[in-house]
């Protein structure tokens, strides 16, 4: 269970029991992720506990026997994990991850299929519902159709109900592939762990890949209407999906084959503490250095909030940083 959740989330060992504890893949938060006698538990979001089957099938959004498939792939893994795990002690909090899971021609099918759909959707006179929410969030049609945003109704995997959402596709560079899919349900009253869910097959490594085109600067967030904000207004941005995101050796590593083509870098994200981190590995990276990686918080307001308050540009000329207008 160790094994399987650090491909999720950092965890520290709280008790000599051999119990750990740290933020919920799922629903954030610092320590009300706990896993103790091989079951993990949430505070918040998943009380009552579960195995490693109800982890994967939780975190993943897939059905108990596509969980099953998932492990069955990585068994190798764990076991040769296992045996190097009990000959030496865990020497860093940093997580360890596994290899991407294989994805399938299938899931890439499925996908495209989705996303033409949705989009079509979206820009019809059935979207007028995604097309004001979109609207309300700030965001300009042209934006819509570079991150090739859809709109329709999909399965929340808590309400075991279809609820309209926002369809957002995770592209590979090349503009050629979904990679991911994710879901922004739009219902106002929705509490934010209830808010998203991710296509059963999907690998969220680094959003906004095929946006970035030769700049200077860029700017790495957490949030997908972050980076599409910050587009927006002209940044070369990419969004890691979540604090968890950004501690995924996958992803660390993709963003580290990035750095080259730019000369400073900006780490954007909800806490502090987790942006400065994120740094600090890419620090380590050459060829940058401290004084190339600036890092910020979002306090009370993202740069989705930003963007809505129309004090977007104000924020960002405060830390000099300037967006390249000619992507506008």
């Amino acid at each position: 269970m160790v094994e399987l959740a650090k491909r999720y989330t950092s965890l520290q060992q709280i008790s000599r029991a051999g119990e750990y504890a740290g933020p919920c893949p799922r629903c954030g938060g610092e320590d009300r992720f706990h896993i103790k006698d091989n079951r993990f538990y949430c505070r918040q979001c998943y009380p009552r506990g579960g195995d490693v089957i109800d982890l994967v099938q939780l975190i993943e959004n897939v059905s108990f026997r596509e969980a099953c498939q998932i492990l069955a792939t990585d068994l190798p893994f764990f076991s040769e994990r296992q045996s190097a795990h009990s000959s030496r002690q865990e020497k860093s909090h940093h997580a360890d991850t596994l290899s991407p899971i294989e994805q399938t021609e299938a899931f890439f099918e499925s996908a495209r299929k989705t996303v033409a759909a949705t989009n079509r959707r979206l820009f019809s006179a059935d979207g007028g519902a995604g097309r004001e929410y979109l609207q309300q969030r700030g965001l300009l049609e042209t934006t819509w159709r570079t991150f090739r945003l859809g709109y329709g109704t999909t399965f929340h995997p808590l309400h075991q109900r279809n609820e309209p959402a926002i369809f957002i596709p995770w592209l590979s560079a090349d503009d050629q592939r979904v990679e991911a899919l994710r879901h922004r349900f739009i219902d106002p009253k929705l509490p934010k762990q209830e808010r998203y869910s991710l296509k059963p097959g999907s690998h969220t490594v680094i959003f906004g890949l095929h946006t970035l085109r030769p700049a200077q600067h860029l700017t790495v967030v957490e949030g997908e209407f972050n980076c599409m904000a910050l587009h927006q207004v002209g940044l070369a941005t990419v969004s890691l999906g979540s604090q968890t995101g950004a501690q995924q050796q996958a992803t660390l590593e993709r963003l580290i084959e990035l750095l080259p083509q730019y000369k400073t870098v900006t780490i954007w994200l909800d806490d502090l503490h987790q942006g400065q981190r994120l740094a600090d590995r890419i620090i380590k990276a050459e060829p940058f250095r401290k004084e190339k990686v600036q890092v910020l918080a979002s306090h009370s307001y993202d740069a989705n909030d930003l963007l809505r308050k129309a004090e977007l540009l104000a924020y960002l000329a405060s830390h000099g940083i300037t967006p390249h207008t000619e992507q506008l």
